[in-house]
């Protein structure tokens, strides 16, 4: 387990992190109530989160939140699942998960001891209340994380996401110069190879070339994590980084913001994670009020309108330029005749955003399936 948690999925190997990991669980239902069967299934439902949509590491978080309802689950490690729960804006839910995580941190702290299982108590209220947009609650969670993560060097996957979100949230309340530190602490991890987070680095260090002035450099770094996350087909990632672009996009060039914010939402509502969704209209709402209130009837805003629905358009065309160059890129790599098709089908994929698709050849004058993306051919 410790492999599969600390090192494949560290390196992103998901698919062999999910094999370990899932003989690992197995081997632990005779123990029952266990730390490690708690920390097995967390570490599952974080593989479910990167590796979901590519079929091969495909883990159903509902059925694993079930799971733990039928075993005495330890706090910490389910805490850091409470993103699940918010996902579907079960607010109860998530509730009552961080108020047993936060009787857990008070009491392992009440003890002196900085502990492995106090830096999942502080993370995991720490990323909801992030994720909510509620920073000033968030920060000093992070902060106590990120210091038992750099000060006990603890290497357990999942809590070198602490200074990832700690940088991002000093960054969004204004305090880009503390939040160097965490982030040299962010680069320092992916020099040990902690490349599950590497476009969640390449994020966080684009917010921070943004919120010091260098919006060309920070706008590269953030396409620069979603081109990486794309290639792995870590499509929950690559949301992240779009809607970070529309964040940082919605005031000053709506319809720009606009594209990036309905790629993000389209792509939560394939998951059924309401509570992205709302977020992406909340923004997208801001975006639609903005450009409408650029009066066609002014020249100067009309020009300044149409340049924005330029760039918009520019926009759209290099997202798609780039899909078609990859997919060219890679064709003309390939030789045999199984490969050529599989890469096909993945590029235009990422090319349309489509989650699922197969192949028809048309052999001996009878159209067959030979290939599928999400879909099994013999099912077709």
């Amino acid at each position: 387990m410790l492999t599969a948690f600390c090192t494949d999925f560290t390196w992103g190997n998901l698919k062999k992190a999910h094999q370990n990991l899932h003989q690992a669980n197995r081997y632990l239902d005779s123990v029952g109530e266990s730390f490690w069967r708690s920390l097995g299934l967390m570490a599952m439902a974080q593989v479910d989160y990167y590796g979901g949509e590519t079929g091969d590491d495909k883990i159903a978080s509902a059925e694993l939140m079930e799971l733990w309802k039928r075993v005495r689950f330890l706090p910490t490690p389910v805490g850091c699942t409470v993103r699940t729960y918010l996902h579907e804006r079960r607010d109860e839910e998530v509730d009552f998960i961080l108020g047993i995580t936060k009787e857990a941190e008070e009491e392992i702290r009440t003890t002196g001891l900085s502990t492995l299982d106090r830096v999942f108590a502080c993370l995991a209220p720490g990323e909801v209340h992030y994720l909510r947009g509620n920073y000033a609650e968030a920060l000093p969670r992070l902060r106590e994380a990120t210091f038992m993560v750099f000060t006990k060097l603890h290497r357990i996957a999942y809590v070198l996401y602490a200074p990832v979100l700690y940088s991002s949230a000093l960054v969004r309340t204004g305090q880009s110069r503390k939040a160097i530190v965490p982030l040299c602490f962010c680069w320092f991890n992916q020099l040990l190879c902690a490349r599950i987070f590497y476009a969640q680095t390449l994020y966080a260090t684009g917010e921070w070339l943004w919120s010091i002035g260098l919006r060309s450099s920070g706008r590269r770094m953030l396409e620069a994590g979603i081109h990486w996350a794309h290639k792995r087909r870590w499509l929950s990632v690559v949301a992240e980084g779009r809607y970070t672009l529309g964040l940082l996009y919605h005031e000053e060039r709506p319809e720009e913001a606009e594209v990036y914010l309905q790629l993000a939402k389209d792509y939560y509502l394939t998951r059924k994670w309401v509570f992205f969704v709302e977020r992406c209209e909340k923004l997208l709402a801001i975006c639609h009020l903005k450009t409408k209130a650029d009066s066609p009837g002014q020249n100067a805003l009309s020009v300044s309108r149409n340049q924005h629905t330029g760039q918009a358009a520019k926009l759209r065309q290099r997202i798609e330029t780039n899909a078609m160059l990859e997919i060219f890129l890679r064709l003309s790599s390939l030789g045999e005749r199984d490969r050529l098709l599989e890469a096909l089908l993945d590029s235009l994929c990422v090319c349309t955003g489509s989650e699922f698709g197969f192949v028809l050849l048309n052999e001996a004058g009878e159209w067959k399936p030979t290939h599928g993306r999400h879909v099994n051919p013999a099912d077709i």
